[in-house]
């Protein structure tokens, strides 16, 4: 059973990685102009936790 909840864990790790990839992707290719009118979203964090992800 531990040997099952470690491997459950680790698609869990990749699952969430991957997700945070796919929406700092979507995020660095939303115009400026929306960023600008929508300062409540942290869109630099978000493009910089996909870059730090992909690039390390």
């Amino acid at each position: 059973m531990c040997q099952y909840k470690t491997i459950k864990d680790e698609i869990l790790a990749f699952a969430l990685v991957k997700l945070i990839e796919i929406v700092g992707e979507a995020a660095s290719r939303v115009s400026r102009e929306y960023q600008v009118n929508h300062p409540q979203i942290p869109w630099s964090a978000m493009i910089e936790m996909r870059n730090r992800l992909v690039h390390a």
